[in-house]
């Protein structure tokens, strides 16, 4: 029998002339796995980047902390140092002709350099620290003292008391008030709360009348008599000529004086000074650089108004150095008006503004009682 034929195999060529897709080789298979695994992640690349910058971001916001940190306590570890080393020194006085005496045992409390607060109620705030930090110093001396049997002045079991010399009469009166008034607002919020270690704070004031021949007097009322720890808030340039000196020979603490002379803010510092307010040559190279650059006063059109003494000169000195600073300032073309301390007779200044050659569009100077001509 003849075999059937066998079928004929199916074209090669796709219906339509179309040939059937071929299998992909593994090395198409790879390529095309590798394509797709680079393509996928790329969301998760950037999540992972987002989250180690913020990983970073946090180590970095940890270090600004710390470095926050260590500024803010680095004044009280160099006070806690320095209340250490008087520990390690008052226990070898052992002889009693040379025991620690109330007058040195003061030397304790300079634990801060001579500098400057700002002002506000940023300011005020600071200000209730020191003061309490003043107290708290107080009570330091008290116990070291009491261990070797010596008071310290002004401090006792129930109050720490401090000394104002100011005018509370004649015609800058009202300065000695209000700032009587501000340190008893002080010490009332301090005392309202138990004080400083259970020590109320007092002050005792005396009246100098803004002059510089009864603050000698009043200085040694207050240090001498009434036995205080420490000058507070003393008001005025010329007294503080005479207080200053005084303080400083009997290491006494003067803090807060209303003065921006220059002979609160030597260089070294004094070690009993603390300063509160700006100095009188920052308040009048504000003023001038404001006059000259914002409001485009010639220099030689600003005049200064200065009393005769100490805080006239210092003024006018504060002038005098803003004006050598501004390109085109002359110190000798600056016209002073001075006036009398204590007095409301201004007219021999305001006829010499009168007579100026040039007309004067600004007067820098202090603030004048009430009821002056000038007002």
């Amino acid at each position: 029998m003849r075999s059937e034929p066998e079928a004929p195999s199916p074209p090669t060529t796709p219906i339509y002339g179309l040939r059937p897709p071929r299998p992909p080789l593994e090395s198409e298979l790879r390529h095309r796995i590798a394509v797709e695994n680079v393509g996928m992640p790329r969301t998760s690349r950037w999540t992972a980047a987002v989250s180690l910058i913020s990983k970073l971001l946090a180590v970095i916001a940890l270090l600004v902390v710390i470095s926050l940190i260590a500024i803010v306590t680095q004044p009280i570890w160099r006070g806690s140092d320095q209340v250490r080393d008087a520990d390690r020194e008052l226990p070898q006085v052992t002889n009693p002709t040379s025991r620690l005496r109330a007058k040195n045992v003061t030397d304790v409390i300079a634990v801060a350099p001579n500098r400057r607060t700002e002002t506000g109620s940023e300011g005020q705030s600071f200000a209730g620290a020191q003061l309490g930090a003043t107290g708290q110093m107080a009570d330091q001396l008290e116990k070291k003292a009491r261990a070797l049997g010596v008071p310290v002045q002004g401090v006792t079991d129930n109050e720490i008391r401090f000394g104002i010399s100011a005018p509370f009469s004649g015609s800058a009166k009202e300065l000695g008030h209000h700032m009587k008034l501000g340190i008893e607002a002080a010490f009332n919020v301090s005392n309202a709360t138990n004080g400083v270690y259970a020590r109320q704070l007092r002050l005792i004031t005396a009246d100098d009348g803004y002059e510089p021949t009864r603050t000698a007097e009043t200085m040694k009322q207050l240090y001498e008599r009434d036995q205080v720890f420490g000058f507070v808030g003393n008001v005025g340039t010329p007294t503080a000529v005479v207080a200053l000196p005084y303080a400083l020979e009997r290491k006494a603490l003067f803090y807060g004086a209303f003065t921006g002379a220059g002979l609160l803010r030597r260089d070294p510092p004094d070690r009993y000074v603390f300063n509160y307010r700006a100095s009188y040559a920052e308040e009048t190279d504000a003023v001038v650089r404001y006059l000259v650059k914002l409001r485009k006063i010639k220099p030689n059109e600003i005049a200064v108004f200065a009393q005769q003494d100490a805080f006239g000169d210092a003024g006018f000195a504060g002038v005098a150095k803003a004006m050598r600073a501004l390109q085109g300032g002359d110190e000798s073309t600056i016209v002073r008006l001075n006036y009398t301390r204590n007095t409301v007779d201004v007219e021999d200044a305001v006829a010499q503004l009168q007579k100026s050659k040039v007309p004067i569009k600004a007067v820098v100077g202090a603030d004048l009682p009430s009821g002056s001509p000038v007002h």
